[in-house]
């Protein structure tokens, strides 16, 4: 899930081929193993704050949340 100034914003496929040097960041990882890649939103060019939620384990809702502000 994405948040963009709170208003949900979608994955953006046209942001991620902008990216066409770098791997979607996509699929299951085994445990102690690590994956590398970017993922994509289209934002308003006036937006102040993203906000990503990534779920780690889908068994026990584990969350992180990262946040980027334009400043």
């Amino acid at each position: 899930e994405a948040y963009c100034d709170d208003y949900t914003c979608d994955y953006s496929i046209s942001a991620l081929s902008s990216k066409n040097d770098k791997k979607q960041l996509d699929g299951t990882v085994a445990p102690g193993k690590k994956m590398k890649g970017v993922v994509g939103y289209e934002v308003p060019t006036d937006w102040k704050e993203l906000e990503v939620h990534y779920t780690l384990d889908i068994l026990d809702n584990t969350e992180i949340i990262f946040i980027a502000t334009n400043s």
